[in-house]
């Protein structure tokens, strides 16, 4: 008979004295200390990965300022460009999904429709790289924004798409 402190339970300790540690260190990342002791919010926003869609889209009676929820049809429907700030936290975050709602035609993609511009606003390494975004168009109401997979390749980018027959087009 045992005592129900097994090989599992073991485990369970090692890991909880490994994460209190964690907790309470500073670590590197490319030579440099970049984070002082550990918070929840860079545990699961940083360590665990995620991405971040937040739409600012305005035009006519729709204004959209930094909601993470995309325009409805409706809404998208009076629009001719939209913008989403696309905020990639961790390395290995590799997609997004931009939803526009536009419903475009199937033949879109073949008209490399909608347009699409970006500028990278803050990378995580600091400047030192630009990391390199591509987009798959073959959804009529998702654009879905690609990044490279790479050290040092998190960051936030502002994401422009514009509607096919909009004006300045």
């Amino acid at each position: 008979m045992t005592n129900g402190f097994g090989i599992s339970g073991a485990v369970l300790v090692g890991l909880l004295l490994a994460l209190v540690a964690f907790m309470f260190s500073r670590y590197r990342i490319q030579g440099a200390i970049v984070r002082g002791p550990f918070t929840w919010r860079s545990f699961w926003g940083e360590e665990l990965g995620a991405v971040s869609v937040l739409y600012f889209i305005r035009g006519g009676p729709v204004i959209i300022n930094g909601s993470a929820t995309p325009p409805t049809a409706i809404q998208a429907s009076q629009v001719q460009k939209q913008t989403a700030q696309v905020i990639f936290t961790a390395d290995s975050d590799v997609q997004a999904l931009f939803t526009h709602n536009w419903g475009l035609d199937a033949s879109a993609p073949t008209y490399f429709e909608p347009e699409i511009l970006y500028w990278e606003q803050l990378t995580n390494a600091g400047g030192t790289y630009v990391a390199g975004l591509t987009f798959d168009v073959t959804n009529t109401n998702v654009v879905k924004v690609n990044k490279l997979n790479f050290l040092g390749t998190g960051g936030t980018f502002i994401v422009t798409l514009r509607r096919p027959q909009s004006i300045g087009q």
